[in-house]
């Protein structure tokens, strides 16, 4: 749902009758939080972890879903969401993607598309990750899933670090203003 670069490909492999396994529906854990933009956007009330997994589910040319687990909780209620769940009947995948959209939007003309032009970082600040955690938190309003990935972020990679020295700015072809990004994503942490 938050990292779609790939659906051409998918939707040629479902041209062509090659089976496709989607992996990390979840985005790595990131959909597991809440987020009631996600909800109001796509009209699913659903907890955003199931929404997403339906979301790849709904995808007919994606042939089968391999979704990360650590613990019973997580397998139960992937097993449940598969389950109950009937395509023709409780999803849309065009219109969910019509929806993802729409959030997307609202990032406006100048997004992230996590090319890393804007690396090596001098110091060692992985901008295309904070990026990705960036747009996850202000399309898809994924506040508490951005916290809980800054919070694993090694010290010397932490996003505090930026001197604004602006070589990744003047490197992405994008023209993304990157440090503002940072200085609201630090604000958004304290």
């Amino acid at each position: 749902m938050v990292h779609r670069k790939y659906e051409p490909t998918i939707k040629r492999a479902g041209e062509l009758g090659v089976g496709v396994v989607a992996m990390c529906p979840v985005a790595g854990g990131m959909l597991a939080t809440e987020s009631s933009m996600l909800k109001d956007s796509l009209g699913v009330d659903l907890p955003t972890s199931q929404m997403a997994l339906r979301f790849v589910l709904s995808n007919p040319d994606v042939s089968s879903v391999c979704s990360g687990m650590s613990t019973m909780e997580m397998l139960e209620e992937n097993i449940e969401t598969v389950k109950n769940f009937n395509p023709d009947k409780d999803a849309n995948f065009e219109e969910m993607s019509e929806g993802l959209h729409l959030m997307e939007s609202a990032l406006g003309d100048k997004f992230c598309t996590w090319c890393s032009y804007c690396m090596p970082c001098p110091e060692k600040i992985m901008i295309p990750d904070l990026m990705y955690l960036y747009t996850s938190w202000q399309a898809f309003g994924l506040e508490e899933g951005v916290r809980n990935a800054m919070a694993v972020f090694p010290e010397k990679e932490n996003l505090r670090n930026c001197t604004e020295c602006r070589k990744c700015e003047q490197a992405c072809p994008n023209q993304i203003s990157i440090c503002d990004k940072m200085k609201k994503m630090t604000e958004m942490l304290n």
